[in-house]
């Protein structure tokens, strides 16, 4: 983004602080959909064209000619639909006419949110977008399965600018003004305040004089910041700054400190409480309550985490890693005392539970950071602290804070607004089309039916897709085109859709592009491509679990309680198994007979079926116990 100077400073961040204001209004006014989703772009899109420059010549420090022209535009579009947002709701798509007003306007539109998706999201995701839109306008004169009947102009305008459902001002586009500005907003303010500090010094109490303590802190406190942020490369930048120095500092070189930082971090979007938007839209996908998706998720992520912490284990035992120094490592009495920073995650899951919305969450979440801020009267009054000390330990949040919150919030919410309404043009022009169904039947003709190989085309095109783009439009655009094969196929529609989102994930650990990996490689001065081959094989559990969670549905904690367990038992030994022979260690270094032994008992541990898992699971503890015995390298027991 531009650090805008002078009366624009100002302005901006005016109108990002209305535009957060806004939306927490929204949250208990009663504001129709349409008019909210109009409301949301008119706010967010000129705003981005404001802060992010064209090309790497564009003017750094301020707006150019064309940026203005641009950001009036979008307010235009936007603006036209909101005050005529009555007419907008009542009328009948593909059957009330299209004015010329809105032809132009839509025109108009369609080009700025493919112009912003270059700017603010990937030239990829732009270049995918065109070429959806064009086929939607072209397909007439397309052969074989890009082939379909067309459409006038005045209604290919109207699919992707006049659609309540899809395109625009869809209901992706309303996924992200309700539920994902809250928590964006709500990952600001934890920043700000105190809270975010609390659980990265609670990490590094917990793990802090273990082995490999320093990369083990980075995986807690990203997975705590992860509960209650759920953007990756918001992750990387908060706990990054100061656990890559100290990993460093250990003895850790620089690409496999930024992959720990980035495998974590990016991790913490498939974490539950607070998913990363992504989860958002898949429960409105799915039609479940988001509460039940987190549980479904939540023993796949953990599962995730344990098996970061297996690899950098054995990482640290094989270069005999140092811990933190203690005066790195605050006492239990400090934390206790600032207990009360986990009231915001708590009242985030009480309220989830008791059954309303996430929407009352985030606004309830974002109340209690400002309330457990101004906790510091009191406690300095009980237990006589100095002011430096209050200083270090809380973050009081004023008037200021709590404005540069929200528009640090609402500026990190362009991004997501513009990926939604992308990702709303290409699943529009998707479903006008038989262009899906081709697809899913691709995929099945390709597999042979056989499920194994449509899971490999699967998860192949969710990194594919994710290597280009963020997240949430790589899970939007790959759960729309596979995720009905994977169904009729037999796969539970739950376990198709986080399969789908987990590959997405991962796929910003994965070259050449590595987005996560390669913000922090700019954090450590590491090699970006080398970084993201170490986050690959710290991310093991990334390509293996989903996979195993489609064929055992007890990994999404569907299924007989006895089954779950037996399947947490035999997955966390096969982790360990792959991790050690991914590293080359079980109690010392072994050779690669061994290591592929691990690995392959490993996989077998995970297999669906729970006799063949446990045999595999029994004869490796059996090898790792003899090689503990013997004490040495022995590759010819495998």
């Amino acid at each position: 983004m531009r650090p805008l100077v002078g009366p624009l400073k100002y302005l901006v961040f005016s109108w990002a602080v209305v535009a957060a204001l806004f939306h927490i209004y929204a949250v208990v006014a009663i504001i129709p959909a349409t008019l909210l989703c109009t409301l949301h772009l008119f706010f967010l899109l000129p705003l981005g064209f404001l802060l992010y420059p064209a090309t790497s010549r564009s003017p750094k420090d301020s707006p150019s000619y064309l940026d203005y022209l641009l950001a009036i535009c979008a307010l235009a579009c936007a603006g036209f639909l909101a005050w005529n947002s009555h007419a907008f709701e009542v009328r009948w798509y593909q059957a009330s006419p299209v004015s010329t007003v809105e032809v132009v306007l839509g025109t108009v539109n369609i080009l700025l949110i493919v112009e912003a998706t270059r700017r603010f999201v990937s030239p990829v995701m732009a270049i995918l977008e065109g070429l959806f839109i064009l086929h939607l306008l072209g397909g007439q004169y397309l052969p074989g399965f890009l082939h379909h009947p067309g459409f006038t102009y005045p209604r290919f305008v109207e699919i992707f600018y006049l659609n309540k459902d899809q395109g625009i001002y869809g209901a992706l586009t309303g996924i992200s003004a309700t539920y994902v500005i809250l928590f964006v907003l709500f990952g600001a303010f934890i920043v700000r305040s105190g809270v975010g500090a609390y659980f990265t010094d609670l990490a590094n109490r917990i793990t802090g004089r273990s082995a490999g303590g320093p990369a083990k802190v980075a995986v807690l406190s990203s997975g705590f910041f992860g509960m209650i942020s759920g953007i990756g490369t918001a992750n990387i930048f908060s706990t990054g700054s100061f656990t890559i120095p100290l990993m460093l500092k250990m003895g850790f070189s620089r690409e496999y400190s930024a992959a720990v930082v980035s495998t974590a971090s990016t991790g913490g979007q498939y974490m539950p409480p607070i998913m990363g938007a992504a989860a958002f839209i898949m429960a409105q996908f799915i039609g479940i309550p988001y509460v039940q998706l987190a549980m479904h998720a939540s023993l796949s992520a953990i599962l995730y985490y344990t098996s970061i912490m297996f690899c950098i284990h054995m990482q640290a035992k094989m270069q005999n890693s140092r811990q933190v120094e203690d005066v790195d490592i605050l006492p239990w009495s400090n934390l206790l005392l600032r207990g009360f920073y986990i009231v915001p995650l708590v009242s985030i899951v009480g309220i989830l539970i008791a059954g309303y919305s996430p929407m009352y969450a985030g606004l309830a979440a974002i109340a209690a950071t400002i309330l457990v801020s101004h906790i510091e009267a009191p406690i300095e009054k009980r237990y006589k602290l100095k002011s430096k000390e209050m200083e270090s330990m809380f973050g009081k949040m004023t008037f200021r804070t709590i404005a540069e919150a929200l528009e640090t919030g609402v500026k990190n919410s362009v991004m997501v607004a513009v990926a939604c309404a992308g990702a709303g043009c290409i699943v529009a022009s998707v479903s006008h089309t038989a262009l899906g169904l081709t697809i899913v039947s691709s995929i099945i003709k390709l597999s042979h039916n056989n499920l194994f190989l449509a899971l490999l085309l699967t998860a192949g095109m969710a990194l594919i897709l994710g290597t280009g783009m963020p997240t949430t439009p790589a899970y939007i655009l790959a759960s729309s085109l596979a995720v009905p094969a994977l169904v009729n196929m037999g796969i539970n529609i739950v376990v198709a859709h986080l399969f789908v989102l987990y590959y997405a994930i991962i796929s910003e650990e994965t070259p050449p592009v590595a987005i996560c990996a390669c913000a922090a490689a700019s954090l450590a001065k590491a090699d970006p491509i080398k970084t993201a081959v170490e986050a690959c094989k710290l991310a093991v559990a990334g390509f293996v679990v989903p996979m195993a969670m489609a064929y055992n549905t007890s990994l999404a904690l569907i299924g007989t309680w006895q089954s779950i367990l037996t399947t947490i038992v035999l997955v966390t030994f096969g982790l360990w198994f792959i991790n050690g022979g991914f590293q080359g260690w079980m109690w010392k270094k072994i050779g690669w007979i061994s290591r592929v032994s691990f690995i392959v008992l490993g996989l077998g541990c995970c297999y669906y079926r729970f006799e063949y898992a446990a045999v595999a699971c029994g004869v490796g503890v059996v090898l790792m116990l003899a090689l503990k015995k013997l004490g040495r390298p022995v590759n010819e027991l495998a």
